[in-house]
């Protein structure tokens, strides 16, 4: 047996000795109990797939606690053991009865026979959580940026992975390539590759997180980064994904073994459910609420061309994204709202701090995103966890949590398409509010973040 899984044997036996405080302090029933406990962490065991000496050992031990006892000499006199002929616990000669008869094995007290005995005083058991036995900790390093300010988009997925990592009792650090601790699991954030030494030593013992690939995101310079692409990840001993989409295109435009690859999608956030624009004291006109960077990939001109024809309705429209990545596409966006004569109605808020950004979400009526592209739909997967009603298109994995009960998906840069379907959920309320039930059994559904971090600790810890 290997010192590791000799020490997790070793937690689970100090568990169920309660601090190695004496088991000949328990009557039988505590005893019990506690075999119980025993035989629980030994499922457990079982259950995450370690080796069957493990699960051995833990039987090996959960037979030598007590089948009796408790019992001790009592010198004061006190209530004596009944031993008697005529005793349900004793017959004959002290020997214990059965329903079909005296059991082999005669029954005598710890003191021996006919000695009074009394009870022991037992310890006071606090009630524990069930036993969740783990592996291991390991300190995992981030080549990123600390997340902060706003948790929206790629801020969102580190943001949410490295809390749930660190819940589940693991260490987590961030920093740049040549700060990464001896030993630590280090884990380069896709965002950052481009800043790379993409022939640095050590590369094939880091494992990459692409939630899809930079230069995709990339505002300017897109051939340099692919290329620094290029060379980095076929370097990398794992690259996790956000999605499937993004897992197949570092197949075909990487060409990326396909056993090299994970798959990992973000939590869904722990957030309550929207009271919407009634519940602001805002009803009457349909709040419409999409998020994400004014970039070209984001397709907010394909959302405003088609709002722009639906000015028949009453709604209004708040874009949260930061102006700053792309300042052209920035201004051109408010130069068509205006053009089309919906700029009354259109309020571009910039990237907003995480108050704010609840705020927004909690007025909403609907969720809208037209993305061309995205690698997992991150902002989808919180709209449908809030129960809002969602309008997205297809691109990449945008739309894999949708469904047709949950709201609307048209195909990417199909503004006339896009814009049927939201005629539809802003009209009919009852639809909308009907679409909204669903969305919120779907949201309530997804993994949260502690669960997708002990299945990424599974993958990006193990060497």
């Amino acid at each position: 047996m290997t010192p590791e899984l000799r020490r997790v044997v070793q937690e689970m036996i100090d568990v169920l000795t309660l601090e190695n405080q004496s088991l000949t302090a328990l009557d039988f029933p505590g005893a019990t109990r506690l075999l119980g406990r025993k035989n629980a962490a030994a499922a457990e065991l079982q259950r995450q797939g370690l080796p069957s000496v493990v699960a051995a050992e833990a039987q090996q031990v959960a037979r030598t606690l007590p089948r009796c006892g408790g019992r001790q000499p009592d010198p004061a006199g006190a209530r004596a053991c009944r031993t008697g002929p005529g005793d349900r616990r004793g017959g004959a000669g002290g020997a214990r009865v059965g329903r079909s008869g005296p059991l082999r094995r005669p029954w005598r007290p710890r003191g021996g026979p006919g000695v009074p005995c009394v009870r022991a005083q037992r310890p006071r058991l606090e009630r524990r959580p069930p036993l969740v036995l783990r592996r291991g900790m390991t300190q995992f390093f981030f080549v990123a940026r600390a997340p902060g300010g706003t948790s929206v988009g790629g801020d969102a997925f580190i943001a949410g992975l490295a809390g749930g990592l660190a819940s589940n009792g693991h260490q987590v650090a961030f920093g740049p390539w040549d700060a990464a601790p001896n030993g630590a699991a280090v884990v380069i954030d896709g965002l950052d590759m481009p800043n790379l030494d993409p022939h640095a030593a050590g590369l094939e013992r880091a494992v990459g997180l692409v939630q899809h690939t930079t230069a995709l995101a990339a505002v300017d310079d897109k051939e340099r980064v692919r290329a620094i692409e290029r060379v980095v990840l076929p370097q990398l001993r794992r690259v996790v994904t956000s999605s499937g989409a993004v897992a197949e295109r570092m197949k075909t435009e990487f060409g990326m073994a396909a056993d090299r690859i994970a798959i990992v999608t973000p939590g869904a956030p722990d957030v309550p459910r929207t009271a919407g624009s009634a519940g602001a004291g805002l009803g009457g006109t349909c709040a419409i609420l999409s998020v994400g960077a004014l970039v070209p990939r984001k397709g907010h001109d394909v959302l405003l061309r088609a709002l722009a024809r639906l000015q028949d309705l009453q709604w209004t429209l708040t874009i949260a994204g930061s102006a700053d990545r792309d300042p052209a596409t920035a201004a051109a966006l408010a130069e068509q709202a205006s053009q089309s004569g919906i700029a009354d109605r259109v309020r571009f808020a910039g990237a907003l701090a995480d108050t704010a950004l609840a705020d927004a979400w909690s007025q909403a009526d609907l969720f809208a995103l037209a993305t061309h592209w995205e690698g997992y739909g991150t902002a989808v997967a919180e709209a449908l966890r809030r129960g809002l009603p969602v309008a997205v298109t297809s691109g990449g994995g945008a739309a894999e949590l949708m469904s047709a009960a949950t709201g609307i998906v048209s195909p990417p840069g199909d503004a006339e398409g896009f814009s049927k379907g939201l005629r539809r959920l802003i009209f009919d309320t009852a639809l909308r509010d009907s679409i909204a039930e669903a969305s919120y059994r779907t949201g309530q559904a997804l993994p949260d973040w502690a669960d997708q971090a002990r299945r990424f600790a599974d993958i990006a810890g193990a060497s």
